[in-house]
């Protein structure tokens, strides 16, 4: 018999499937009788509103079905309770469901959150460990979030292009149930036996853990173009590996690849990259849109969320009265994210019927007050000095690394603006604010937090902004590099408009020993360098840049795609000053092979090489040592053999296949020309590209070209 405890069922679902199942029954004994549903009842209301509704009906015949297994003394009691409308052989508790879904085994095929009941599914992924992200394996949440979710068209449309092309970008503004949907296809995926890689940082993790061979797999990155300008600045230099990892999981149907990303974030990836656009990624894409949900939909997400909201029944009852409902489901401003925050106990518990009201109206109102009345009202002083403290480190932060920062940006309150300290300050804020704005982040340890949604990253961006002198204090009471790279002074790029204060300018000057971590020393010192030379105004500037340089005794902290590399990169593109432009001359054999030897493709690596030459002495390359020669040719024969394959999948899809190989040949010649006047000696691998009969291939398409013209 079939084994299902429908506990991924709100009640709504369950209503649905026992009157499909139902008149399934009844079309197999011919019968005219047909069922419906109507508005949902809780099982504690069946006294007290359920028995006086159907004593007022008086129907010839009454049924009754719930999800949980019923005793005799069960079915006695509810028979007793609707005498005389209820006969015993019309109760149906679980496993006579169970029992009609062995007979009508069709009804299934509509009902796909049943599926996720069985109790060998939830124990096959229960079972299945994802780094990082156990916690959102375990059986609560696995089981809540299938009950709160409601399928949209998007969801099909999802469902067939991962399954016929193998990869899929879910794209939608934030908010809309991308990640939703991706968790969904991917509960499926690994019922059919797929083993998941859920990247967290990089696409190339991808790339580490795919298997050449039948075996079934499927990738997912939520966000994985990022969704902070530092995080897409630096998805950039994964260019190449996001694209080879699509020409792997494209070629065979064992392996499935899901992304999401922001709608605005991809169009704008899409413009700024050449390589992306002749690879052809935004094909791929399903967007997830808010107009696809229709009203039924949007009340049924309300529905699914007041079941399961832990906010007391007299705020429910507010959210369920027809003038709240109506406001609710028909706002511009419905979304997902919207419901889940007007239903969260963390958010409203407090509240009177009247003032929530009041906040339902308001929130979905003025949409950027989702959390300003959480931030203005809900929370004291250090609790958002801890918030802002954290948003200056990026989106994760160690609770060590953290508690220090807040600690120095108290002393600097009272030092300067008259803050009185209390009693155990970061561990009560911590608490407060710990699952209502901040919660673990257990991928990296157990002292890491995060901040619990983006769009509170977003708020908080905007409140450090807004509120007058804040960046300022945040800056001056700052004690280490990560607090001020991410988003006060990014170093990956110049923001010629920001200026440090005096005060922090004076400290990285003349206390900058306490800024470096003892673990990356020669990054720290790199950091600094270019901090102070983008950022800092003050006469001792250009010494201590130099400095700095001269003092990195190993540039191997350079990896492709990193941000040490986007930022040296930048930074050697950027630099004026003849007394640091000698400075670096003086460090070229490890800026040479760490640069120029972690471009991501050829072009990029030229690119960094012309840099270099132009920026520097021209006669820099003849004078380096000979092991940094070596490096040098061995990178860009690598980037080459590259680009030759890249150009080798393309041309065998052209119906010029000939000429394309010629401007190959041309382009190669053209570079190891170039790359000889820097005097390093390139030999690529020119045998692979005269393994095809490119003639025949291009007559091939030309006849497959003609035939299609005939058709």
């Amino acid at each position: 018999m079939a084994d299902f405890d429908f506990s991924t069922l709100n009640s709504s679902d369950l209503e649905r499937l026992v009157c499909d199942l139902l008149n399934a029954q009844e079309r197999s004994k011919n019968s005219e009788i047909r069922f419906k549903t109507f508005k949902e009842v809780m099982l504690r209301q069946l006294k007290k509103e359920e028995k006086p509704k159907v004593d007022k009906l008086a129907p010839e015949r009454y049924l009754f079905a719930t999800s949980i297994d019923l005793s005799v003394q069960n079915s006695i009691e509810l028979v007793n309770l609707f005498i005389p409308y209820l006969a015993g052989n019309d109760i149906y508790g679980r496993q006579e469901l169970n029992r009609l879904l062995d007979t009508h085994h069709e009804v299934l095929t509509s009902h796909f959150k049943l599926w996720f009941s069985s109790s060998a599914v939830l124990q096959k992924m229960l079972a299945y460990e994802v780094i990082g992200r156990s916690a959102e394996f375990t059986e609560y949440d696995l089981k809540r979030r299938l009950r709160l979710y409601v399928e949209t068209p998007a969801l099909s449309r999802a469902r067939d292009r991962i399954r016929t092309e193998n990869i899929l970008i879910l794209s939608g503004e934030p908010g809309v149930g991308k990640t939703t949907t991706a968790e969904i296809l991917l509960y499926e995926f690994i019922n059919d036996g797929y083993s998941l890689t859920y990247i967290l940082d990089d696409i190339k993790e991808a790339e580490k853990t795919y298997r050449p061979d039948d075996s079934k797999q499927i990738f997912y990155f939520d966000d994985f173009l990022g969704h902070t300008q530092e995080e897409i600045r630096k998805s950039k230099g994964s260019e190449t590996a996001l694209i080879q990892i699509f020409k792997l999981v494209s070629r065979r149907p064992s392996k499935k690849l899901i992304l999401s990303t922001r709608s605005f974030i991809l169009n704008g990836a899409m413009e700024a990259s050449e390589r992306l656009r002749t690879s052809q990624l935004s094909s791929y894409a399903t967007v997830v849109e808010l107009c696809e949900l229709s009203w039924e939909d949007k009340s049924q997400l309300l529905r699914n969320h007041i079941e399961e909201s832990e906010i007391s029944d007299e705020l429910k009852y507010v959210l369920r009265q027809a003038d709240v409902h109506d406001f609710i489901i028909t706002h511009a401003n419905f979304s997902p994210r919207s419901i889940e925050f007007i239903t969260s106990s963390n958010q409203v518990s407090g509240f009177s019927p009247g003032e929530f009201k009041k906040f339902i109206q308001k929130n979905f109102n003025l949409p950027d007050k989702i959390w300003r009345h959480a931030y203005e009202q809900q929370i004291d002083e250090n609790d958002r000095i801890l918030l802002n403290t954290m948003t200056s480190f990026g989106d994760t932060v160690h609770v060590s690394v953290l508690e220090r920062a807040f600690d120095a940006r108290i002393d600097y309150e009272i030092a300067f603006g008259g803050h009185l300290r209390s009693m155990n300050c970061f561990s009560r804020s911590m608490q407060r604010l710990s699952d209502g704005f901040i919660v673990r982040d257990s991928y990296f340890s157990d002292g890491n937090y995060r901040f619990i949604n983006p769009s509170l990253i977003d708020f908080l961006i905007s409140c450090i902004k807004g509120i007058s002198g804040e960046a300022t204090r945040i800056a001056n009471s700052a004690v280490t590099l990560d607090q001020l790279t991410p988003r006060l002074f990014p170093i990956s790029v110049r923001a010629n408009n920001l200026e440090t204060p005096s005060l922090l300018a004076d400290r990285l000057i003349d206390h900058w020993e306490t800024f470096v971590d003892p673990d990356n020393v020669n990054y720290s010192k790199l950091t600094l360098a270019i901090l102070t030379y983008y950022y800092v105004k003050d006469g001792r500037k250009e010494e201590f840049v130099c400095s700095q340089l001269a003092g990195i005794t190993d540039w191997s902290f350079i990896a492709p795609g990193s941000e040490p590399y986007i930022a040296a990169s930048r930074f050697i593109a950027e630099v004026s000053s003849d007394s640091v432009i000698r400075t670096l001359c003086g460090a070229a054999n490890g800026i040479l092979s760490a640069v120029i030897g972690s471009a991501d493709n050829l072009d990029e690596g030229l690119i960094n090489l012309h840099l270099v030459l132009n920026k520097f002495d021209q006669e820099l390359l003849s004078k380096i040592a000979l092991i940094a020669k070596i490096e040098l040719e061995e990178s860009f024969t690598y980037l080459i053999n590259v680009k030759i394959a890249d150009r080798i999948d393309k041309m065998i899809e052209y119906k010029n296949a000939v000429s394309a190989v010629r401007e190959l040949e041309t382009e190669i010649s053209e570079t190891q020309i170039t790359l000889h006047k820097a005097g390093l000696t390139i030999l690529p691998d020119m045998a692979s590209l005269y393994d095809y009969e490119w003639q025949l291939i291009e007559n091939d398409k030309y006849l497959d070209q003609q035939m299609h013209l005939d058709d």
